[in-house]
């Protein structure tokens, strides 16, 4: 099995939101993970809402924001594993 290289955008806390300026996004006044442009929030690779504090990575060259927890990075790449 070829096994391709994931690229992680790895950040530290207090670095969030720089961050997240970048990919066009900023923090509601409930502390979400919001789109600047829509004001919608931002869901995370498990489909909930994702709270700033939570933000763990997101996959360089998209939008896919993964939670700080090692469940949520493993149930992406189980849904990756054939591409992998």
């Amino acid at each position: 099995m070829e096994q391709k290289n994931e690229h992680l955008i790895v950040f530290s806390k207090k670095d969030a939101p720089k961050v997240l300026d970048i990919f066009n996004k900023g923090i509601d006044g409930e502390g979400y993970i919001i789109d600047q442009e829509t004001g919608l929030r931002i869901v995370s690779n498990e489909g909930e809402e994702l709270l700033a504090e939570e933000l763990g990575n997101i996959l360089k060259g998209s939008e896919i924001f993964i939670k700080a927890d090692p469940a949520s990075f493993s149930k992406y790449l189980a849904e990756r594993e054939e591409e992998l």
